[in-house]
C-alpha cells in the first residue's frame, strides 16, 4: 500500500521516465533507512517515533484549521502531505547516507530530525494560535519573530538569538512579577 501511494504520488510530480528514476532514489533512501534503523541507537529511533507523532498532530490540527475554515479538500490534503513525507524521507535519508559517508555517527541525521520535530512544532503551534486555542505571549511573540525571519530570509544563527534574547528577557518579566522563579517546578 505505501509503495502504491508513493507512486502515485511520483506520479502525480513527476512525468514518466523522471517517475521511475525518482522511484529508483526513493527505494535507495527507504533502504538506506532500514538499514540506518537497523543499527541505529535507541535515541535516533526515539527521535522519529516522536517525529511521527508531532507529523500526526500538524495532520490533526491542520484539518482542524481547514474544516473551520471551510477550505478543506481532500486532493489538496493528500498531495501536499505526500510531497512533505517524501521531503521529510528525502531529508532523513541524505542525512542517514551523509551520516554513513562522513562516519559521524548519527550526527547529521540527529540534527536533521531535530529540523523537522522543530518545523512541527511551530506549524501545530500556528495551527492552535489560527484555531483561537490561548498560548503563552511569549510563544506568540517568538512565532511572530520567526515568520517574519523567515519572508527576510534571515540567517538562522540570528534567529537563534534573538530568540534566546526573548526568552530571557521573557523570564526575567515573570521572575520580576513573581509569577515564577526557578526552583517552582515541584511545588
Amino acid at each position: 500500500m505505501l509503495s502504491q501511494l508513493v507512486t502515485s504520488a511520483l506520479k502525480s510530480l513527476f512525468p514518466s521516465y523522471k517517475a521511475s528514476a525518482a522511484k529508483g532514489i526513493l527505494a535507495f533512501l527507504f533502504g538506506g533507512i532500514v538499514l540506518y534503523f537497523t543499527e541505529a541507537p535507541e535515541n535516533i529511533v526515539n527521535i522519529w517515533r516522536v517525529i511521527v507523532w508531532l507529523i500526526l498532530g500538524d495532520v490533526v490540527t491542520g484539518s482542524a484549521v481547514a474544516i473551520i475554515q471551510r477550505s478543506f479538500k481532500s486532493t489538496i490534503f493528500a498531495q501536499r502531505g505526500a510531497k512533505r513525507l517524501i521531503g521529510y524521507v528525502m531529508t532523513f535519508g541524505l542525512a542517514a547516507a551523509m551520516d554513513r559517508l562522513v562516519g559521524s555517527h548519527y550526527m547529521i541525521a540527529s540534527w536533521a530530525a531535530y529540523y523537522i520535530a522543530v518545523s512541527e512544532i511551530a506549524s501545530i503551534l500556528e495551527n492552535l494560535g489560527k484555531l483561537g486555542i490561548p498560548m503563552p505571549k511569549f510563544i506568540e511573540v517568538m512565532m511572530k519573530t520567526m515568520r517574519q525571519k523567515a519572508q527576510k530570509g534571515s540567517n538562522l544563527k540570528d534567529v537563534i538569538e534573538e530568540f534566546e534574547e526573548e526568552i530571557e528577557t521573557e523570564i526575567q518579566k515573570r521572575q520580576e512579577k513573581k509569577i515564577w522563579k526557578p526552583g517552582d517546578e515541584e511545588e
